[in-house]
Order: structure tokens, then C-alpha cells, then sequence
């Protein structure tokens, strides 16, 4: 009997004691060690292993009904989505989520959640817990050692453009900064793994004092964990490493950026035009030269053709155009007769013919002198 009266007091102080939220258990982001590759470079980079689930559990005692309480969560101050799975709920398979047994003895709601397995974010976590009216929070940590994003192209850029190389660290508690290096690389043997290769060991850290960059903080990031240039120069072609570590470990992170003429898009273009361009003036010029080739052809038919007329012309013709016929008749004695014979056109269309049509004339002519 003083048994069960010890329980009910126990009750009783539970409840009259009020709601109250406290962190039970904290939560750790399982990371590795592994080897990665940029552009034939290789170099060990940390990463997260999503293969193991990260839970940080909470209690709120002083719950009569558990369905009476409503929950939310914040992450480092902010408020979150997480979907709540009561007991008998079927499974939640993406995103954060919680789940939640009751002990009607001690009147404790135990409330674990479950961060995203595929991208868990490690931070701090508050549950906040109402009932009746009345909240109570508390705070549970999700640890991490720092995990840089992993670069594994080139980045393309045109000289004199704005660029932002970013390095977000996923790690609790945060590092204090990035730390950024740099090594220059000639733009002609950017594809040469040997000089980024040897670019790797030449890596010193970045000037501070250049004016065509400057460091920034994103928001809610890391110290200095972007790097933006304001305006790009061949003598940017490089490789960066930005570096960070915490008590819990360390990462570090490589980017290639190749900084491009900015003409060096258009030339192709350049030379598919010009290339277009001259095969238009060759065809042109072609087409020129046979058009005036074929009239001196034609002209030349028609100066040999008209060439051996005249020849025949001035044969048949011989000395009867402009020259005077003298018809003598030495039977009777009179005088001479000299008639003038003008010759026709040797231009005409038919030269043969006006040439006999003047030959008979001349006959008649003569048969007439004999007569007389």
C-alpha cells in the first residue's frame, strides 16, 4: 500500500512539476577518409557516410496525453520542417522526421529524431514542446567534423567576368575560417596533368591585398568561405585549395579554374565566316570570267567568217569597183566610151550575188560599145 501511495505522490510531483524539455542523447555524423580525383590529381578529401543514421533523442516530462503536446524544431536558431511519427504511424522515409514512446508511469514523452540519412546537416537542434499553454525548449547537437563539397570539374570562365568560388563547410561546431591557397598554371597547359600535378606542391596561400578579389561570408557559412573575383585575369588560370579544421578533424578541397580570352569563343565563328566568304568570291569571280570568255569566242567565229567573205568578195570584184570600163570598138573607130561602175556594199547579206548581177551589167554594156 505505501508502495502504490509512493508511485501516485511520484505522479503527482511529475505533473505538478510542469512540462518540461531535456536533452537525452546527442547525435554524431559518421565521416571517412577516401581518395578523389580532379583532372587526373589525386588527394584525400573527407566525406559523410550516409549509410549510418543520425538520431538525437530528447525527453519531456510532466506530459499527461501525449496527444495534447504539439512539437516544433529549430536548427541553429532557425525554425525547420520535421514531420512527426507517433506510435503505430507507418515509417517515414525521406527527410527529417520524429518519432516518439510515452511512459504512462513517469508520465515521459521520449521523442528521438531522425535527420535526413541521404545529407544529415549537423548543428543544434531545439525541440520546443507546448501543452495547456505552457512551452518549455531544449537543445540537442548533431556533431560533425568539417566536409568541404567536392569539386570535380574545371570551372570556365571569360577573362573580365565576375566570379564566385564558393567552399560551404557542413560541420558542428563551425571551424573558425577558410583558408585559401593558390597556385598559378600557364592557360596553354591547363589540360596538362603534369602541370597541375606540380601546381599541387606550389600551392602558397592566397594575397590579400589584390583589388580584383576580395573574401566573403555566405549567409549563415563559415568565415571568409567565398572567394569572389571581381574581375578576372589570365593571371587568375590556377589551381585553389580551400582549407578548414575544427577539434573533430579537418578537410580540404581543390578547384581548377581556367580563365579564357574573351574573344576565344568567337573565333570559330570568325573563321567559319571567312572561310564562307572567300568560297563566295571564288564562285563569283568564276562565274565573272566565264561570262566575258564566252562573247570573245563568239566574236572571234564571226571575224573569221566575215574575214574569208571579204577575201572572196574583193577576188570576184577585183578592179571592176571604182575603176572605169573602156569599150573600144576598133572596127568602126569612134571614140572610147568610159562608162563609171560604182561597187556595191561587200557588207551586204548576199556579196556573191550583187557581184554577178554587176558582171552581167558590164557584159551588156560592152555588147552595146561593139555594137555602135
Amino acid at each position: 500500500m505505501f508502495v502504490l501511495l509512493g508511485v501516485w505522490l511520484l505522479k503527482l510531483a511529475l505533473i505538478c512539476s510542469g512540462l518540461e524539455v531535456r536533452p537525452k542523447v546527442n547525435g554524431e555524423v559518421e565521416t571517412y577518409i577516401s581518395a578523389v580525383k580532379l583532372e587526373g590529381l589525386p588527394y584525400t578529401k573527407r566525406s559523410v557516410n550516409i549509410s549510418v543514421s543520425v538520431t538525437v533523442k530528447y525527453e519531456i516530462t510532466g506530459v499527461k496525453d501525449p496527444s495534447t503536446v504539439t512539437l516544433s524544431w529549430q536548427r541553429n536558431g532557425e525554425e525547420i520542417s520535421v514531420s512527426r511519427r507517433k506510435t503505430g504511424d507507418a515509417p517515414i522515409l525521406s527527410g527529417d522526421y520524429s518519432s516518439e514512446t510515452f511512459s504512462d508511469t513517469t508520465h515521459t514523452l521520449e521523442v528521438t529524431l531522425h535527420l535526413n540519412q541521404k545529407g544529415p546537416v549537423p548543428g543544434n537542434y531545439t525541440l520546443i514542446a507546448t501543452m495547456d499553454g505552457v512551452t518549455s525548449s531544449g537543445s540537442g547537437f548533431a556533431y560533425s567534423a568539417p566536409v568541404l563539397p567536392l569539386f570535380t570539374k574545371p570551372k570556365r570562365v571569360l577573362e573580365g567576368d565576375i566570379m564566385r568560388l564558393i567552399c560551404r563547410v557542413s560541420s558542428y561546431p563551425q571551424p573558425s575560417s577558410v583558408i585559401w591557397s593558390f597556385a598559378s598554371i600557364q592557360a596553354s597547359q591547363m589540360d596538362d596533368d603534369n602541370a597541375i600535378s606540380a601546381a599541387f606542391y606550389n600551392l602558397l596561400p592566397l594575397l590579400t591585398n589584390e583589388t580584383h578579389y576580395v573574401l566573403e561570408t555566405s549567409d549563415g557559412g563559415t568565415l571568409n568561405d567565398t572567394l569572389r573575383f571581381l574581375d578576372l585575369k589570365e593571371s587568375d588560370n590556377g589551381l585553389y585549395a580551400c582549407n578548414v579544421s575544427t577539434e573533430r578533424g579537418s578537410d580540404f578541397a581543390l578547384m581548377i579554374v581556367n580563365v579564357k580570352d574573351r574573344w576565344a569563343a568567337l573565333w570559330p565563328f570568325i573563321g567559319i565566316i571567312v572561310e564562307v566568304t572567300i568560297l563566295v568570291v571564288a564562285i563569283l569571280l568564276y562565274e565573272r570570267h566565264q561570262m566575258h570568255s564566252k562573247p570573245t569566242n563568239l566574236s572571234a567565229k564571226c571575224d573569221t567568217t566575215s574575214g574569208a567573205g571579204a577575201v572572196s568578195g574583193q577576188d570576184n570584184v577585183s578592179t571592176v569597183p571604182n575603176n572605169k570600163i573602156q569599150a573600144n570598138n576598133n572596127n568602126t573607130g569612134q571614140n572610147n566610151l568610159t562608162i563609171p561602175v560604182h561597187a556595191g556594199d561587200v557588207n551586204t547579206e548576199n556579196l556573191d550575188g550583187n557581184v554577178e548581177e554587176r558582171d552581167q551589167k558590164v557584159d551588156e554594156i560592152r555588147l552595146r560599145a561593139h555594137v555602135k
